[in-house]
């Protein structure tokens, strides 16, 4: 594996732990809890995915 990517993979956990923080602070059944940090989870998984790709098109373009 690519030394330099190998950072990435420490985003995966980062991301499902402020899920799990900011839907608690927010809610208080379980269930609310899990579904809300999920679908923030994929949220910000698609905001990297995104800007990623963004990044990388404007690093090409130079």
């Amino acid at each position: 594996m690519n030394a330099g990517l190998g950072i990435y993979w420490f985003f995966l956990p980062l991301a499902v732990a402020i899920s799990l923080v900011y839907s608690a602070s927010r809610h208080e059944p379980i269930g609310q809890i899990v579904r809300n940090a999920l679908r923030l989870f994929g949220k910000i998984v698609a905001f990297m995915i995104v800007t990623t790709i963004v990044l990388l098109l404007i690093n090409t373009q130079v």
